[in-house]
């Protein structure tokens, strides 16, 4: 752990705390599934691997262990300087102006990415940075801290998948986009990363439409649109409440550009075409009809006129079955669109249970003619 402190490798501290935790914490390895292994073969490398290290001279520190030079023939460190490897990141490297704002009494309870290094956190002014996507970890003084995580390879590749549907379907990609926001807390470079995986016609529509969404909220406010729709890095202080208040605006406004810069193609005969197929379950029925009215129509599905176009649409295009039983509900049941469901899965379920009484009844009739057949012989 010093010598990562001391190297300056920041995101890999909480790693190795929770490596050193879970070897200390037998019990743990138990629970997460990570027995010891039994392999003989590994065994004996093991055994082999203890028994050459026991003859090798013991280093007196983690420098000398990997070649660097030792720790303990430098200098004697001052109790401050050594005290700086142990302290919790988010206490240093506070520039001024983040001093003064805690004296002012802002909330110091914020979490906050370390420095480049210690030597840069006693040499020079630093603002505290808030880096997404941010996974929270445990500092070493037991506080939360924030560290930065990029998005992988692979889920990279995967959103480009998602968003080449983006023309076809705005709103379903714009859910992704959303369920992004909350699993990853992104800042402004990360949403650009983001739209970069679509094209460049996309990508500037959504940016326009989301502009203007901004300029349209904030009219007569006499705030400089640049300051909240930056089309440069804005290197918000994210520690700082309304700095973070404008990058949660700014998302809000992607997000609405994202769902509005392609027109919706309004296709009334895409929803009466969607029909029950004969063993798709009333659930899935009921969201692909959710799916086509979201995507093809102007009405919103959770709206009260969508809801009621919906009921419609169930009890109308159902199977057969599962239709007849419905047309015979009465009341407000008949037009409640959980009660409908509801029914539609009774029915939908008994099929199983018909399906083996009749062919018990095969079966019975199968035996008494056989038995019939042997008596008249």
């Amino acid at each position: 752990m010093l010598f990562l402190r001391r190297e300056g490798k920041w995101d890999e501290v909480a790693y190795a705390d929770m490596f050193f935790t879970l070897r200390n914490h037998p019990e743990w390895q138990k629970e997460c599934g990570m027995g010891a292994p039994q392999d003989p073969l590994v065994l004996a490398l093991e055994k082999e691997q203890r028994t050459a290290n026991n003859r090798k001279m013991k280093r007196c520190c983690s420098a000398c262990s990997i070649g660097q030079q030792c720790t303990k023939l430098t200098k004697t460190r001052t109790h401050d300087e050594l005290l700086d490897y142990y302290q919790a990141p988010a206490e240093r490297g506070l520039g001024a102006e983040r001093r003064e704002d805690l004296e002012e009494g802002e909330d110091s309870s914020l979490p906050r990415t370390p420095p480049a290094s210690p030597v840069a956190s006693r040499t020079r002014k630093q603002q505290g940075v808030f880096l997404a996507p941010l996974r929270e970890a445990v500092g070493p003084d037991g506080t939360q801290i924030l560290i930065k995580v990029p998005f992988s390879s692979f889920y990279l590749e995967n959103w480009k998948k998602i968003v080449k549907d983006y023309r076809s379907d705005p709103g379903g990609v714009t859910r992704h986009f959303q369920y992004m926001i909350r699993q990853h807390n992104p800042d402004w470079n990360d949403i650009q990363l983001l739209l970069d995986s679509m094209t460049e016609t996309e990508k500037d529509l959504i940016l326009r439409t989301a502009q203007n969404l901004a300029e349209d909220s904030l009219r007569g406010e006499h705030e400089d649109i640049k300051d909240h729709f930056p089309r440069q890095d804005p290197h918000w202080d994210l520690d700082r409440t309304a700095e973070r208040d404008r990058l949660i605006a700014y998302r809000e406004w992607i997000v609405k550009g994202m769902e509005r810069a392609i027109p919706r193609t309004i296709n009334w005969s895409a929803l009466y075409a969607i029909r029950q197929g004969p063993r798709e379950t009333p659930s899935e029925f009921l969201d692909r009809l959710r799916d086509t009215m979201r995507r093809h129509t102007s009405l919103d599905p959770g709206s009260e006129i969508g809801i009621q176009q919906l009921v419609s649409l169930f009890i109308g295009q159902s199977v057969g079955d599962i239709r007849r039983k419905l047309q015979k509900m009465k009341g407000l049941d008949a037009r409640n669109l959980e009660n409908l469901l509801e029914e539609a899965w009774r029915v939908f379920s008994n099929r199983e249970e018909e399906g083996r009484r009749q062919d018990k009844r095969i079966l019975v009739a199968a035996l008494e003619e056989i038995g019939k057949a042997g008596m008249d012989k």
